[in-house]
Formats: structure tokens, C-alpha cells, sequence
């Protein structure tokens, strides 16, 4: 599926330093909602890289992949990847 079919929003960094991040509907359950914090280029623990910020979703690849397990309150949570625009 594409990354734009969940409602993907993008806040900017704050003015308190917290990185770019990223929110969409959970793939898995379609009720609940992923958190991916971002930094363009290569990804820094906790972070996770992408190819441009602000981020274009249709072409948005991020690395390594997403795990949100744990996180969802409606699912057991989702573990996959973004990669040019498709959720995996």
C-alpha cells in the first residue's frame, strides 16, 4: 500500500531541539498511529533516515526499517518498511 493511503502528517523540528518526525494510520490495524522520528541521510539512533526533509510521501524512503511493536494500542503493532512511498 501506499504511505499517502494512511494519512501521513510531517512536523518540523521544535523550537525545544525534538527532530523532523513523521505520523500515519497504522498498516496493520488501520486504527491506531505510527511515530517515526527522521533525519535526512543516514539514520542515528533512535532516529531513522530519510531522503529529504520535509519529506515528499509519494517518493519517501526511510531506513532501517519502522518497528512500532508495542506501540499501538489497537494491534500488536507493525514492523516494516517505507520505501519510495510504499509501506511494507
Amino acid at each position: 500500500m501506499r504511505l499517502v493511503e494512511l494519512n501521513p502528517q510531517y512536523e518540523p523540528p521544535s523550537a525545544l531541539g525534538a527532530p523532523d518526525r513523521i505520523t500515519f494510520v497504522c498498516p496493520k490495524c488501520r486504527k491506531g498511529v505510527v511515530l517515526v522520528w527522521l533525519k535526512e541521510g543516514e539514520p542515528k539512533s533512535p532516529l531513522h533516515g530519510c531522503n529529504k526533509l520535509p519529506p515528499n510521501f509519494e517518493t519517501l524512503t526511510v531506513q532501517p526499517s519502522i518497528a512500532s511493536e508495542g506501540q499501538c494500542r489497537h494491534c500488536p503493532g507493525w514492523h516494516g518498511f517505507i520505501t519510495n512511498g510504499e509501506v511494507q
